[in-house]
């Protein structure tokens, strides 16, 4: 046996050893410990089916933004959803993708997030390029990680928001709704899609 492999490691503090290794802190690689810690199924469960109207995802992106304190959004985004989609024209479009542009750029905050991430959503549903429905869940998870990340909202508020929204898309009625968000509030997600079939 060589003398270096017979070495005992000293103590950091300069002491003998004591025959037990010093607890260790978290590794670097690990990253940072995110405020709320966030449900495994549940990103899969609440952005995995489609949207069936784009609109309801911008009005989900709103209305986590205004609970968090921002404001609704901007009056062309809100004329845009209120409109029939045969109305709607290349110059709405082009306007839509011009805010986000800007938004992107100038705003800070939940607006930094909030007026982009809905502008987008909001123009791939002009241009029904929303992958049937699929496009507005890539915005929304991206959206939604980041506020609670940021810790805008509790989990519980993010959640129950994000089901009353899928309900609402689902087009539910007022007993299917309530039956659909007690669901929900359990994290029974697969159970409360269930509740539209």
């Amino acid at each position: 046996m060589s003398s270096s492999s017979a070495r005992r490691p000293r103590r950091r503090d300069g002491g003998a050893p004591s025959g037990k290794r010093p607890a260790r802190g978290p590794r670097r690689s690990e990253g940072p410990i995110a405020p709320v810690e966030i449900e495994t199924d549940a990103e899969d469960a609440w952005f995995g089916p489609p949207w069936r109207d784009g609109r309801n995802a911008v009005r989900l992106i709103e209305a986590l933004g205004i609970a968090a304190g921002a404001q609704p959004l901007p009056a062309l985004l809100q004329r845009v959803l209120a409109s029939d989609h045969r109305t709607l024209s290349t110059a709405d479009y082009d306007a839509v993708n011009e805010l986000a542009y800007e938004a992107s750029r100038e705003a800070r905050g939940i607006e930094g997030d909030l007026v982009p991430i809905a502008a987008n959503v909001l123009a791939n549903w002009i241009a029904r390029s929303d992958g049937g429905g699929h496009v507005p869940n890539i915005h929304l998870r991206g959206f939604v990680g980041r506020m609670l990340w940021r810790g805008w909202l509790p989990h519980g508020i993010v959640r129950w928001t994000v089901g009353s929204w899928r309900a609402r898309d689902l087009g539910l009625g007022i007993r299917d709704h309530a039956l659909f968000m007690t669901r929900w509030e359990a994290r029974q997600y697969q159970s409360a899609y269930a509740v539209r079939r």
